[in-house]
Formats: structure tokens, sequence, C-alpha cells
């Protein structure tokens, strides 16, 4: 297993661009010609709707990317899969036995710990099949606009099930055809960074430490999942 921070390899600014140029170099590190048995993409998101999630984890496979520039000069895009809900190729069945399996997700629960800010009434680990990420990308404020269009379109192209929406999962899902999930912190709903999240260390840290909670218990499944 390898753990690559986007952060470490270049510095972004966010730029969706940049996140595949810099991760370019992760395909190059042993052998340009290799590619991962699977893929996880691990970072925060905002979730939809007014009820609080804040300090969840979610997990799902199928990605909706979004330009949130609409095409301008210099903005990333992936030809071909653009504002259409992409499948991933990891089993279906990787979230039905985690889904099934309550000693882990009673185990996962018992190690939560509630952010600072509207924690959820229930922290939890939210996994489903038809979960789906929203990447909003080469966003500029205001970022609320952005992310509520993302949804929308992915609601139109027939998304039920959305659990994440930020800006770097499907830049990750881009670089590999490989069986692949997303496993997000949300630290905030959608709209509410600022006032929720922004700066506030009480409410990323225990989001972030939450993910990391339920990354642990479920990468034995993913593995198992993913095993020729």
């Amino acid at each position: 297993m390898e753990i690559w921070c986007i952060d470490d390899l270049a510095v972004t600014g966010g730029n969706s661009g940049k996140k595949v140029t810099a991760m370019q170099q992760i395909t190059n590190y042993t052998n340009p010609a290799s590619a991962p048995d699977g893929v996880i993409a691990f970072g925060t998101a905002a979730y939809p709707g007014l009820p609080s999630n804040d300090g969840c984890a979610t997990i799902g496979g199928t990605i909706f990317i979004h330009d949130a520039s609409n095409g301008a000069p210099g903005s990333w895009s992936w030809p071909g899969y653009m504002d259409t809900l992409i499948p991933s190729k990891t089993p279906a069945s990787f979230f039905s036995n985690v889904s099934a399996d309550q000693k882990t997700l009673v185990a996962i629960n018992s190690e939560m710990i509630a952010p600072q800010n509207r924690p959820a009434s229930v922290l939890q680990l939210i996994i489903a099949a038809d979960a789906v990420g929203i990447s909003s990308v080469n966003e500029a404020p205001p970022y609320c606009d952005a992310d509520s269009n993302s949804i929308v379109k992915a609601q139109q192209a027939g998304a039920t099930n959305i659990t994440s929406v930020e800006t770097t999962h499907g830049v990750i899902r881009s670089m590999w055809d490989k069986p692949f999930i997303y496993v997000t912190a949300i630290p905030n709903r959608v709209c509410h960074f600022p006032d929720e999240a922004s700066g506030i260390y009480a409410q990323e840290f225990p989001s972030s430490h939450n993910a990391g909670i339920a990354l642990k218990y479920v990468i034995p499944h993913f593995v198992n999942a993913i095993a020729p």
C-alpha cells in the first residue's frame, strides 16, 4: 500500500490541472507503465442538505465532475467524462459487505469524536453502492453558488444519493481507471464552510479523524473486493 498527499507533491493552490500534474509523479515513482490495483481518494468535503452530518464519514464509488468555470481558458477537464455519472469498478459487494458488517460499523462509530460546530445527531459511516461524490473543479468564489450548481447538474444526470461535494476526488478518479472509492470527512454542510469549518481546528480535526477511523476498518473489505 502507498499513501500519497497531493499537497506534498506540489503547491497547487487548488488548481485542478496542477493536481493532475502533481499526481503524475505518483505514476512515475517506480514504473511509468505500472498502475495501482485500486485507488482510494481521501479528503474533506461538504454534505448537501439542511440536516447536519458534520463529523460523519462517507464512502462511495461513483463520481460526477462539473467544470465550475464553464470552460474558462486554462481550466482542467476530463474529456468524455464531464457532467456524467462515472461508475466505479469496485464490486458492489464491497459496499453491501461493509453495510452488513455490524461489528465493523459499531467499532467505527465508537471511535468517532464530535466536532465543535453543529455535530451530527449520530456520528456514523455513511456508505452505499449508489453514493455519488461531486467534484466541482476549477472553482472560484462564490463557492456556494458553484457547489449548488454542480449538485443540480448531478441530479439532472441521475444522482439520487449525493454524499460528498468537493474538488479533488474526481481529479484523482481521472488518473487511474481502476477500482475506486472515495472516503470523505464531513466537517460542514454545503454552503456552510465559512461558518462551520473554515480555519477551525476543532472542526476539521475530528472530522478527518473520523474518516481515518472509517478507512482503517474498511481497507480489508476493499482489498478483498478487488483481489484477483
